[in-house]
């Protein structure tokens, strides 16, 4: 278990559509969602460069498209703290 391994992000508040792309934003522009959002990602690239961040990454850390298949099976448990989520 555990190879390989994924990134996940679990939202319960996003911004709203008016202010999805503005700068300068803060927590207090959060909106509750109804129903939180679990994102999956199969891969990912963080930001590059040895002394900038709008440098790419190093060649051997950069992400290139290709198809990827993998399985992933969630069980979520009775526990009422899960209701809060």
């Amino acid at each position: 278990m555990g190879q390989p391994t994924f990134e996940f992000n679990l939202q319960s508040k996003a911004l709203s559509p008016q202010k999805a792309n503005q700068r300068n934003l803060h927590t207090t522009d959060m909106l509750p969602l109804d129903e939180p959002i679990l994102e999956i990602d199969a891969l990912h690239m963080g930001v590059g460069g040895d002394t900038s961040w709008g440098a790419k990454p190093h060649a051997q850390y950069l992400i290139y498209p290709k198809a990827i298949s993998w399985e992933l099976v969630v069980e979520i448990g009775n526990d009422q703290s899960l209701s809060k989520l």
